[in-house]
């Protein structure tokens, strides 16, 4: 596995105009493509990457960063399962009037449903779905439908390999393996846990109860969904990613407690964690409405964090991206969300302030 250190097509589709779907016959606008496995010339014109599906949270992240800086340079076709899906794409600034795409009705266990949501694209993102125990096979049937329809790069959502033989890893590296046996290039982004599945437990954290998790005092590195979309963007759109795997961790490991901490110090008030036994958190797990195999996955992976495996950091994000989002970061972009009725976001220099007063006191 490696690690990181002209087709042309006439269809049907719906112009991204206003919120509103307007039938027209696109022609492909891809630039010409060596069509030998990983290599791509560079496009000559605006050329053509599908995003699938793209109001899922690493989908919409990418099209964000997308829309906010290489609209010069690609089309997206934004493929969704259905109408209500554009309701976050809509809210995105930038996407009308460009040209851009929308495909409905994509279902991946309804392989008949594929083929627009790649017709004519050069490259294409594929986010796994999240709830589907058969989410490897889905996948798969993505992939084929891809390189079916000329797709010649693959850029695929994956997870980081904390437990080798865990539930999530057997799952993503079928799905890599697959990818790699195809006549295509690829690259996959390993995704450590996200900081924002902090908002998973936003109403307990606004009610001041804080959040809970099987972490013990083991420390990892959470990324922001922001920055993989970021780093999605510009493997979609610039050269020299080809047949890569990158892995995509915040710049900094911490502790839950420590996480909870510097959220505290953005909020104005305490934040609890509260580790609990495997047989608590999984039951509060299924009252959100999580599958059970999927609870399993995300049980073993909190084990290794626990056990000391997950303090890497790579600086993968910051290599390909230039940036690279702290924790503190994503606090100061997110507080609001988690703020209480009565409460609204201090400023910067009370926040600076209050944590130099904790420092204070701990030392």
């Amino acid at each position: 596995r490696h690690q990181s250190s002209s087709h042309s097509h006439c269809h049907s589709h719906s112009h991204w105009e206003e919120g509103e779907k307007e039938k027209v016959v696109m022609s492909c606008c891809g630039g010409s493509s060596d069509r030998s496995k990983g290599k791509l010339a560079p496009p000559k014109r605006r050329h053509r990457v599908s995003i699938v599906t793209a109001n899922s949270q690493t989908g919409l992240a990418t099209v964000k960063a997308i829309a906010r800086q290489f609209q010069s340079r690609v089309i997206m076709r934004l493929a969704v399962r259905s109408k209500k899906k554009l309701v976050k794409l809509k809210e995105v600034q930038g996407l009308q009037g460009r040209g851009h795409e929308v495909t409905l009705g994509v279902d991946a266990n309804n392989p008949d449903t594929l083929s627009e949501a790649f017709e004519g694209a050069e490259r294409a993102l594929i986010v796994p779905p999240n709830y589907e125990k058969n989410r490897a096979e889905l996948v798969i049937a993505m992939v084929d439908a891809a390189v079916e329809a000329g797709v010649r790069h693959i850029v695929v959502i994956s997870v980081y390999n904390l437990v080798a033989d865990g539930v999530f890893r057997r799952q993503m590296s079928k799905i890599e393996d697959y990818i790699e046996g195809k006549d295509v290039s690829f690259t996959h982004l390993r995704c450590q846990l996200f900081m924002d599945n902090l908002f998973m437990f936003k109403k307990s954290i606004r009610d001041g109860k804080g959040y809970v998790g099987t972490f013990g005092d083991g420390a990892w590195a959470p990324v922001s969904v922001s920055d993989v979309g970021e780093v999605a963007a510009r493997v979609l759109v610039e050269q020299g990613h080809e047949d890569q795997t990158y892995n995509l961790t915040g710049p900094e490991a911490l502790t839950a407690r420590q996480q909870a901490t510097t959220l505290s110090d953005y909020m104005g008030y305490t934040i609890k964690y509260d580790d609990l036994s495997a047989a608590a958190y999984a039951k509060k797990l299924k009252k959100h409405l999580i599958p059970a195999w999927q609870i399993d996955g995300m049980m073993q992976m909190e084990a290794a964090i626990r056990d000391g495996r997950g303090s890497v950091v790579s600086e993968d994000v910051a290599k390909i991206t230039g940036a690279h989002t702290s924790f503190v970061d994503w606090c100061r972009s997110n507080s609001a969300v988690f703020m209480g009725r009565f409460r609204f976001p201090e400023d910067e220099e009370t926040v600076q302030r209050r944590i130099k007063d904790r420092i204070a006191r701990e030392s």
